[in-house]
């Protein structure tokens, strides 16, 4: 059961007031000077996209890292099964449930691929947006 403090709350009024104030303060910074703003905004999306991709690169590393780790597992199964070490039950068993991450991986791959039409697009993006 969640606990609710019933003698501390905030107004929707309130909220409502703070949001605005926030939003206000951006539109002030836009207005007196629009290109550095500009320059913030796109800095903090290139440092969030460098992350991004960063956390891809290490989930293909690593999906890499598996796929290579059963490559080498399967046939060993397959092996002592053919050699009647494992029941044929349990080798079914262990083959079926090998993650669908070998069919995901290739498209990741494909995503981070520096001449892709994302990084294309992001290429282009930046771009038009640097100021001339």
């Amino acid at each position: 059961m969640k606990r609710v403090c019933i003698s501390h709350y905030i107004k929707l009024k309130e909220i409502n007031a703070l949001v605005l104030a926030d939003i206000c303060s951006m539109i002030q910074q836009v207005v007196e000077d629009e290109i550095a703003a500009k320059n913030a905004f796109l800095a903090k999306k290139q440092t969030q996209r460098s992350k991004q991709t960063a956390d891809d690169k290490k989930r293909l590393s690593d999906g890499k890292r598996r796929l290579d780790e059963l490559a080498t597992l399967i046939p060993k199964i397959y092996e002592d099964k053919v050699l009647g070490k494992v029941p044929e039950d349990v080798c079914i068993d262990l083959l079926q449930n090998t993650p669908p991450s070998r069919k995901s991986l290739p498209l990741l791959s494909l995503i981070l691929k520096p001449d892709s039409r994302r990084a294309a697009r992001m290429r282009k993006m930046s771009r038009s947006s640097s100021p001339a």
